[in-house]
């Protein structure tokens, strides 16, 4: 199966409100602000900061410029996933969701055979 990139819904839209210009973490924040989960300066910065950090690490983004005058461009890949999320944004919700709960599942499997396999190990221990 094919690595799957996951980039955070509102993270898109951010993106998208400010594509074709530059990329400032200042206008990330600002826009980012109008969400509700978001609202305040401290949790938008936050949002933003890691965001943009994975994004980076993941080639989504480049960064130009120094530290205090950095700014990003998005790599094609990003361009064309924000371009599929504008097209088919109520379909992605719902398939964003899908996968979030079958993960959900396979991780709370995950979770009871590591603790069945503890329970066994304290049991031969004794």
């Amino acid at each position: 199966m094919p690595y799957k990139i996951h980039v955070h819904p509102t993270m898109l839209t951010v993106v998208r409100s400010i594509l074709p210009k530059r990329l400032h973490r200042a206008n990330l924040i600002e826009k980012s602000m109008s969400f509700e989960a978001y609202g305040d300066k401290e949790k938008a910065e936050k949002f933003v900061t890691r965001q943009v950090h994975r994004l980076t690490k993941l080639g989504l983004l480049v960064s130009h410029g120094s530290r205090n005058s950095r700014w990003y461009e998005p790599s094609e890949k990003l361009t064309k996933l924000v371009s599929d999320f504008s097209m088919e944004e109520p379909l992605n919700k719902k398939a964003v969701l899908d996968e979030l709960v079958m993960d959900e599942a396979r991780l709370e499997n995950e979770i009871s055979l590591a603790l069945s396999e503890l329970e066994e190990m304290r049991a031969l221990s004794v």
